[in-house]
């Protein structure tokens, strides 16, 4: 069945995207909140949110005539809804990045390499970041963002994301490098 301003083709290209991406949306949500079951639950809210703004622009598009269908198709057009629902000032969920000490917890209770209960290092420089600073580096090294996918999922400018995440960065290297030298846990 096709909706208005859209073609057979134009919802069928929706579909193989949104199943190419549904596991890196699902991701993006999990490495988010804490319970997978919510998770999958957000993750098919965010496809459903993505095709009802596929739908908002394809019939904007056709009342211009200027259809752009890749763009509405591109990975940002499906984790900017999964952004809105988790990270985003407006998410119903209010799931933005855990403070220091859920997501210490969070580290402390997962296993690890022998079985026993351990936290990286890194993980402890990472959960002393602050919100933002954490946030970026989990956008550019877990969810394998570009600098210009994530200045459009945040709406700010590839330059000023560019500039965060190189402050970021060195955040994280100079908590790594205190945690080396024996400095207090997160």
């Amino acid at each position: 069945m096709t909706h208005p301003g859209l073609t057979s083709e134009s919802t069928e290209a929706f579909s193989r995207a949104a199943r190419t991406y549904q596991q890196r949306v699902f991701d993006f949500i999990a490495r988010r909140v804490q319970n997978m079951n919510q998770a999958a639950e957000l993750a098919n809210t965010a496809i459903q949110n993505a095709w009802q703004d596929y739908r908002a622009g394809a019939e904007s598009s056709r009342a211009r005539q200027t259809a752009q269908p890749g763009d509405a198709l591109s990975l940002v057009a499906f984790l900017a809804p999964a952004y809105r629902l988790t990270c985003g000032q407006h998410g119903q969920h209010g799931q933005r990045a855990a403070s220091p000490a859920q997501l210490k917890t969070q580290l402390e209770t997962q296993p690890g390499r022998n079985g026993t209960a351990s936290t990286p290092p890194a993980a402890l420089a990472l959960a002393r970041l602050n919100p933002e600073e954490r946030e970026l580096l989990q956008m550019s090294m877990w969810d394998d963002l570009t600098t210009v996918e994530i200045a459009q999922l945040t709406g700010e400018q590839p330059d000023a994301i560019a500039a965060q995440l190189a402050a970021a960065r060195t955040a994280f290297e100079r908590e790594l490098g205190s945690l080396s030298e024996g400095g207090e846990q997160a």
